[in-house]
């Protein structure tokens, strides 16, 4: 199908790559997260026990802050990467995954670090991180999973903790109203980013719309000589049609009929004529117009004989038109060229307009073939 437009935009669509960019960057920053948290753990312990702040055997210490937190936290990974591969044929669940892993991730470190209350305020990340893909919902998904995160927090600091911690209840409740504003926050920027992408998206359809009407001749509906000379040579520099022919449609005596009736009338002749290709093609055929009386229509799908009497019905439907401006009948005559190895979009217009100029010649009201 050669005269489909291809610009029609789909939102989704034309944002998949951008989602797909960003969620590699997440997952990576999710490793980057988990390898940065690795490297800090060693550091600090190694600065602690400097300082004589290690309070209990060292191979706890080493266990309960260094050894299981990194287990846990490359078995998260694991099984992101896993998600990944699962969810790749569903764009949206895949979304989920980098977000839901770098939050799970936050669990465990304020699991580790629940005595710094700081550390509850890391579920706030992922929530902002939600803005990326614009989802509501994702949003709330997230922001619930950092309400569980911090009841686990304070439950491990309940359980595992050697002293009472007086401010554990103001703490989780200063933790959880930070989390919230971080999600109504998100809402609020997600709110303004549809809008915008909303507005940006309805600007470039208009851009098309514009675009599209530039290709047509405001006058018979159909492609002008521009667009149809472009989409001529994109079809023929595809290589893939052996059966391509470009026929040149020329009005008979078009300017007597403009002097004697005027333009309306002439005007009149030419959408008539449009009107009768545009029925008579069909979707394996572009017409144009190349301005004045010349038609033009490219076939790709068919043969000699098959374009040939497709254009003798144009021409006898045209013949028996009525006029309201004159009794007297109007023909067109038409040169038809079918596509030979080594000619372009320039080539192939030439042959077609000398064979319609030899119709001329040879008593107007004819269809030569070059």
């Amino acid at each position: 199908m050669i005269g489909a437009s291809p610009d029609v935009i789909d939102k989704e669509e034309a944002f998949q790559d951008t989602y797909r960019k960003w969620r590699a960057l997440i997952f990576k920053a999710d490793i980057i997260s988990v390898i940065a948290v690795f490297i800090v753990e060693i550091v600090m312990f190694f600065l602690l026990r400097s300082h004589g702040l290690i309070f209990q055997p060292i191979p706890v210490y080493l266990t309960r802050f260094l050894i299981l937190p990194t287990i846990v936290n490359i078995t998260l990974l694991t099984i992101g990467f896993i998600g990944i591969e699962r969810y790749k044929d569903n764009p949206h669940l895949l979304n989920y995954v980098p977000i839901v892993l770098m939050t799970l991730l936050c669990i465990v470190v304020s699991c580790t670090h629940y005595v710094f209350a700081v550390t509850l305020a890391v579920y706030t990340i992922p929530v902002f991180v939600t803005i990326i893909f614009s989802d509501r919902k994702m949003t709330r998904f997230i922001t619930f999973i950092g309400v569980v995160g911090i009841a686990v927090s304070s439950l491990v600091n309940v359980l595992l903790s050697t002293s009472e911690d007086s401010y554990l209840i103001p703490e989780s409740i200063v933790a959880l109203s930070i989390l919230l504003t971080a999600h109504k926050f998100s809402q609020i920027l997600i709110d303004y980013q549809k809008e915008k992408n909303d507005a940006l998206a309805e600007g470039y359809q208009e851009q098309l719309r514009m675009k599209e009407l530039l290709n047509y001749d405001q006058k018979t509906g159909i492609y002008g000589s521009t667009a149809f000379s472009n989409s001529l040579s994109r079809t023929i520099d595809r290589g893939s049609l052996d059966n391509l022919a470009l026929a040149f449609l020329d009005i008979d005596d078009f300017k007597y009929v403009n002097d004697t009736y005027g333009h309306t009338a002439g005007d009149e002749v030419l959408m008539c004529l449009a009107a009768m290709i545009k029925e008579i093609c069909g979707r394996d055929q572009l017409p144009g117009r190349f301005g004045g009386d010349e038609f033009a229509i490219l076939f790709t799908e068919g043969n000699l004989e098959s374009y040939y009497s497709l254009l003798e019905q144009i021409q006898k439907k045209f013949q028996q038109q009525t006029y309201g401006f004159s009794k007297q009948k109007i023909t067109v005559s038409i040169g038809l060229a079918m596509l030979r190895q080594g000619w372009d979009a320039e080539k192939i217009l030439q042959k077609a307009d000398e064979a319609m100029y030899q119709s001329k010649e040879n008593g107007k009201n004819q269809i030569t073939v070059f």
